[in-house]
């Protein structure tokens, strides 16, 4: 599970099935210059999940606010998708779980 500080990401599923997993982030306020950067622990929001198939259209905006770390278990039967983002020259990715 992981979320962009600066780049966004989407998922386009072709074929097959998977679950999105999504949790808010939520951030400690450390008071050093990297505010924010560190993932809050314990980490004690829920766990979202979403069944998804062909068709369907995830977007994930990177960045400060209420936004959400996700990842993509594939179904038994596999998934093939399309993936892509803003790919910025410079990214942070933190790995809340």
């Amino acid at each position: 599970m992981h979320h962009h500080m600066n780049e966004a990401e989407w998922m386009y599923i072709l074929k097959g099935s998977a679950t999105v997993k999504l949790t808010e982030c939520a951030f400690q306020d450390t008071g050093m210059p990297t505010n924010g950067l560190v993932p809050a622990l314990p980490h004690s929001r829920p766990i979202d999940e979403y069944a998804v198939g062909p068709g369907d259209f995830i977007g994930f905006p990177g960045g400060y606010g209420r936004h959400y770390a996700h990842t993509m278990v594939a179904g038994a039967e596999g998934v093939e998708y399309l993936v892509g983002g803003t790919r910025e020259p410079l990214d942070i990715c933190t790995y809340p779980l």
